[in-house]
């Protein structure tokens, strides 16, 4: 199982690409992408450390509204690189 500090690292890099740039997107994005790399945290909700780092550290802001898949649809924030 992968560490929160190498998916941290992961995520910093992947944030770097002008894709994240360009439009807000839902969490389960970068995740799954995550997951794709061989980046799994074993529970997505670890990722939520994950995240509210990359927003203090200044990498990442909220933006926009996406369907949770998690919980039959309710929206939650999305995120953009900055």
């Amino acid at each position: 199982m992968t560490m929160p500090e190498d998916a941290y690292a992961f995520a910093v890099r992947q944030l770097r690409k002008p894709a994240m740039r360009a439009e807000p997107w839902p969490p389960g994005l970068l995740i799954d992408i995550a997951r794709l790399a061989g980046i799994d945290l074993g529970d997505d909700r670890k990722w939520g450390r994950v995240f509210t780092e990359l927003a203090r550290d200044g990498y990442i802001k909220r933006d926009g509204w996406f369907p949770r898949r998690s919980s039959n649809g309710s929206v939650r924030p999305g995120w953009i690189a900055v």
